[in-house]
């Protein structure tokens, strides 16, 4: 635990640990100030709140009564977030037969105040776009044959399938997902628009989170209208528009091997079998290092990385968060399986000035117990939500 209270952003950190069903609400001394049951918390500017618990979208009020909950016929997964108008976005997924496999294609749901569907958006519909799109990608790059030059998706994805269809440790039937997006956000209005029509207000910048690329999916067209492509072949998480116009990424470290969960298993092999055996010999190399970036989406170049010193000392797997504070401080969460869940604040010139590290074990698996991503409260909010809380 670390604190320089004279440079950090005043507010309270929630930590979302949403495989574990539980968020901690904590003050800058690592006190706890309110444990919540459930993970993914989008709080309200009522001092209500969504979550999701166990396989239910859930509202509660202020005092943490139930207004009501809703089941779909998809598991909600990464992401609960809201618009001005109250609507609520959820990611999803359904099961389609592809390729000789029962497999997860991603959805984007939008939901009424109330939780009922209003909008669907789903991968499987829209194949043959989303993989022109993610063709591009630093992920996909080393394959020897261009998505123009296939004659089918199928044909394409045959070169390495193990980048493409990957298994999944969800608990269904279903064993294997396409796609594996992670963070949504709802873009507010900015001055990008003038230069970049797709960055207009409402529309949903997606994480695409296995093919190193995040993009903009315009609801009044159906259409992914805009791809900001990382340089480097990794995964991440939570990309964000900033105040000031540019796109801040926490960016996984990538593990030697060929599929997002770092693996394959037996009942894969029948991919392997259709491979080429040259083919199998061009694995791109690993990315050892997690990094805090910011990019330029005019240029897509970097403005502004953080990563440790040496770079291999911070090297989260999977999770995280980046979020830009109102003094210009970044907050972050990073999970790794010595360390579990750590969050810390840095200034713009890189210095940390706020640290802390969850004390909890993983009684399960006998691990620390990491974060799927922190979120910045400022304290007006937080005493709000807290005072009526504890009653």
């Amino acid at each position: 635990m670390y604190y320089d209270s004279t440079n950090t952003q005043p507010g309270v950190i929630l930590l979302d640990m949403v495989s574990q069903s539980k968020c901690d609400l904590i003050d800058r001394d690592g006190n706890s100030l309110k444990k919540y049951p459930f993970g993914l918390i989008c709080f309200l500017n009522d001092g209500s709140m969504l979550g999701k618990k166990d396989s239910f979208l859930v509202k509660l009020d202020s005092s943490l009564n139930i207004l009501w909950k809703t089941r779909f016929d998809f598991e909600l997964h990464h992401e609960i977030t809201v618009d001005d108008n109250g609507n609520i976005y959820v990611f999803g997924s359904h099961t389609h037969s592809f390729m000789g496999y029962n497999i997860r294609f991603d959805i984007v749901n939008i939901l009424s105040k109330g939780g009922k569907l209003i909008y669907e958006w789903c991968v499987f519909d829209h194949l043959e776009e989303f993989i022109a799109i993610i063709s591009k990608s630093a992920w996909l790059k080393h394959l020897p044959l261009t998505f123009e030059k296939c004659e089918s998706i199928e044909q394409y994805i045959r070169q390495d399938p193990l980048r493409f269809i990957v298994p999944t440790d969800a608990d269904c039937d279903c064993r294997y997902e396409f796609t594996h997006f992670n963070a949504l956000q709802v873009i507010p209005e900015n001055k990008l628009t003038v230069k970049i029509p797709a960055f207009k207000k409402g529309s949903l910048l997606i994480s695409f989170h296995p093919y190193s690329c995040y993009g903009i999916l315009d609801t009044s067209t159906d259409k992914i209208e805009w791809v900001g492509y990382l340089p480097e072949r990794t995964r991440l998480h939570f990309p964000n528009l900033t105040a000031d116009g540019t796109i801040l990424v926490f960016q996984n470290c990538t593990p030697l091997g060929w599929t997002p969960r770092g693996g394959y298993d037996s009942l894969q092999a029948a991919f392997l079998e259709q491979t080429p055996h040259e083919i199998l010999k061009q694995q791109p190399e690993p990315r050892l290092w997690t990094s805090v970036t910011e990019y330029d989406p005019l240029t897509n170049q970097k403005v502004w990385e953080y990563t440790t010193d040496p770079k291999e000392s911070m090297c989260a797997t999977s999770r995280g968060s980046a979020q830009r504070l109102p003094n210009g401080n970044t907050l972050v969460a990073a999970t790794t399986k010595e360390q579990g869940g750590r969050a810390f604040e840095l200034t713009p010139d890189k210095k940390i000035v706020w640290e802390y590290s969850y004390p909890e074990i993983d009684e399960q698996d006998s691990v620390p117990i990491g974060f799927y991503r922190v979120k910045w409260i400022s304290n007006d909010f937080a005493q709000k939500i807290i005072s009526v809380h504890s009653k």
